[in-house]
């Protein structure tokens, strides 16, 4: 095989490949199927309709009268197609990244285009869409730079699902959002990035948040999906006969939203914050080669922006503005710093603490600064002139 690619039948036996199955066996896969479809109308108030089997229409009407049901796996492939008796009509196979490795029709009067995560093939480009960008699946990458780029500055803003593709699906990536400034949700199925800055999205803070059913692993219907967290936190759902469209919103302030994402596994870190610090730093000897620096004093922080990141992700800052104050040669030195914050997720930040450890203990550095931490500046008690004199310059 080497480099080769695999592009030969998965199965054995006969042209078609599939398995005989008995008449009572196919009756009861039809009703299973339409029992189904009967309670998913009636729960979303859906008018009666009526459909035809494939034995009540002429055999030039299969391709448009013929109902199909799409069979998918755990990440929304459509491994199989049957049509409205039970029948199998298609059967596909996808390499872990999307790339077509075998497809078996019954015959040829429908070619189904909802392939790998259920998203749709355009057959002239060979790229899937997936709503907020295109995905070339021979490649393994997107064709646009990912929305949460912000929120993965070490990944490629081009790879596909963190290179985890039989774990993790992007569905399409545009209706949860976050406000950095109050940190407020809100969600909208008819809004994506390119809306923020009009209607409820108006106002400052409001940043891309993740994907639409970003919290259920891209499974619709379990009880972490979109339609399951809206009914349950008080949004709306309507339904517009005229599209047959479903409308959905929901919005949680303050605590609320806090709260919401807590249960959803997630926690509200600060991503930026000014930091002032009146420290000291000592060094002791303790043999040839060897000291002891000791860092003592007093720090505030006052956080100005905030984000949502899973639990356990731990942050390291980078200085983004500086002011450095007087000398005292007893207190030590005044410094004043704006500083951004980027999260990783805990077992990442295992390793890099490790290191950091080894290093400190080769060292010697030990750090005994006292720090108080305001949530915002409301909650600052305008105290400190060095920290007063930064704040008129903090658009900076």
């Amino acid at each position: 095989m080497g480099a080769q690619r695999l592009a030969s039948r998965p199965v054995s036996g006969g042209s078609g490949g599939w398995k005989d199955v008995s008449s009572a066996e196919l009756t009861a896969l039809k009703q299973r199927q339409q029992d189904d479809l009967k309670a998913m109308l009636a729960h979303y108030d859906f008018d009666e309709i009526h459909y035809s089997t494939a034995f009540e229409v002429e055999e030039d009407s299969l391709k448009t009268m013929t109902l199909y049901y799409f069979h998918p796996d755990h990440l929304g492939t459509s491994t199989l197609l049957t049509d409205n008796l039970g029948n199998p009509y298609q059967f596909f196979l996808n390499l872990p990244f999307g790339e077509t490795m075998a497809e078996q029709k019954a015959t040829d009067t429908y070619t189904n285009p909802y392939l790998f995560n259920g998203k749709e093939l355009d057959e002239e480009t060979g790229l899937y869409y997936y709503g907020a960008r295109y995905y070339n699946p021979r490649y393994s990458l997107w064709l646009g730079v990912d929305a949460m780029v912000e929120k993965y500055a070490g990944i490629t803003p081009y790879n596909y699902c963190l290179n985890m593709p039989t774990r993790i699906i992007d569905p399409d990536g545009n209706d949860w959002f976050e406000n950095e400034l109050t940190g407020a949700i809100y969600y909208n199925n008819n809004l994506g990035k390119k809306d923020i800055g009009k209607g409820a999205l108006a106002g400052e803070g409001w940043k891309h948040l993740g994907n639409n059913e970003m919290f259920s692993n891209g499974q619709p219907y379990s009880q972490s999906c979109d339609v399951s967290l809206v009914s349950k936190n008080g949004g709306s759902i309507s339904f517009d006969k005229s599209s047959k469209t479903y409308n959905m919103e929901l919005s949680l302030n303050g605590d609320k939203g806090e709260k919401f994402m807590n249960q959803q596994g997630y926690e509200k870190l600060p991503t930026q914050y000014v930091e002032y610090s009146l420290t000291k730093k000592d060094k002791y000897p303790m043999g040839p080669n060897r000291f002891i620096e000791i860092t003592t004093g007093n720090a505030t922080q006052i956080n100005e922006k905030y984000g949502y990141f899973e639990k356990g992700s731990v942050g390291y800052s980078k200085s983004m503005f500086a002011m450095i104050g007087e000398f005292n040669l007893i207190l030590g030195t005044e410094r004043i710093d704006r500083k951004a914050v980027t999260y990783f997720s805990d077992s990442w930040a295992k390793g890099f603490d490790f290191f950091y450890n080894i290093t400190a203990g080769i060292t010697g550095s030990h750090n005994y600064v006292n720090k108080t931490v305001h949530e915002s500046w409301s909650a600052y008690p305008e105290s400190n002139p060095l920290i007063n004199k930064f704040r008129n310059n903090r658009t900076q």
